[in-house]
């Protein structure tokens, strides 16, 4: 079955909020991708580009977090 751009939106959203944002924004992308609307193409692509820009920030930020509780 192929997941429609809202299966891939609400996935992305979950997985967003678990704080995946390198999954996340491949789900974005992929729901930009289907879109038919192009609003919903528009909003898929900034989610996206959101958690490209935040992924490394966060991870270095956990990073940090674990060499000074260690």
């Amino acid at each position: 079955m192929e997941m429609t751009y809202k299966d891939l939106s609400e996935l992305a959203v979950e997985v967003e909020r678990a704080g995946d944002l390198s999954y996340a924004a491949t789900l974005w992308f992929k729901a930009a991708d289907i879109a038919k609307k192009t609003v919903n193409q528009d909003w898929a692509i900034t989610r996206g580009e959101f958690c490209e820009h935040w992924h490394p920030r966060l991870k270095r930020k956990k990073q940090t977090e674990v060499k000074q509780d260690g």
